[in-house]
């Protein structure tokens, strides 16, 4: 329903597609008889209400936790660029967490709130997208919406870092690897999914 507004609403094709894909994800399930598609924890299609096959109870949250925590990275910024298909590989195929290095911060002037690390560095983490979908809501009027970066447009690491409610939703060839949150939201998906207060 949400894809079928967005394109009678005059939207771009491709960005609606990105779009549907940030939101349900890429495992969604579709009905034959009402061509809709729904996120795979729907078991019944709300035109026609007939069953839905392949769905899933599982969710993101659930397969993560599911998981041993990932193995983190760090590299620096000034090798992101450089590496960026390398490192989108990786995080799509292996689910690693790459800490993006921007340098000490006492050598900034300004740093935005959440993106200094206990070790005072300023950093920002590119995480799987599923790990968005299990933390979010990354959608929201008041946190900040999603912000697609395709990555044929990046040029410097500062493309795909995180902002006042941006959160860069990464895709490589119109698939969505990626996402791109503050050290302190990834600190915070970390202690939840632990069970820590924070």
């Amino acid at each position: 329903m949400a894809r079928t507004k967005l394109l009678n609403g005059g939207a771009e094709a491709e960005l609606v597609e990105m779009l549907v894909t940030v939101a349900a994800g890429e495992k969604q399930v579709h009905c034959g008889t009402c061509n809709l598609s729904f996120v795979e924890s729907v078991t019944r299609c709300s035109g026609c209400g007939g069953e839905l096959g392949g769905s899933q109870a599982n969710s993101s949250m659930c397969r993560f936790l599911e998981r041993a925590m990932p193995t983190e990275r760090s590299i620096p910024a000034a090798e992101l660029t450089g590496r960026l298909d390398e490192v989108l590989e990786e995080i799509r195929r292996s689910g690693v967490i790459y800490l993006i290095d921007l340098g000490p911060a006492t050598e900034e002037p300004f740093v935005p709130y959440g993106m200094v690390d206990r070790d005072d560095h300023i950093r920002f983490v590119l995480v799987p997208c599923d790990v968005c979908r299990a933390a979010g809501p990354w959608d929201d009027p008041e946190y900040g919406w999603p912000y697609v970066v395709r990555t044929e447009d990046v040029r410097t690491a500062a493309d795909l870092a995180p902002g006042y409610r941006r959160h860069p939703m990464i895709f490589r060839e119109g698939k969505y690897v990626a996402a791109s949150v503050m050290i302190g939201e990834y600190e915070a998906i970390k202690d939840s999914l632990r069970g820590s207060p924070g």
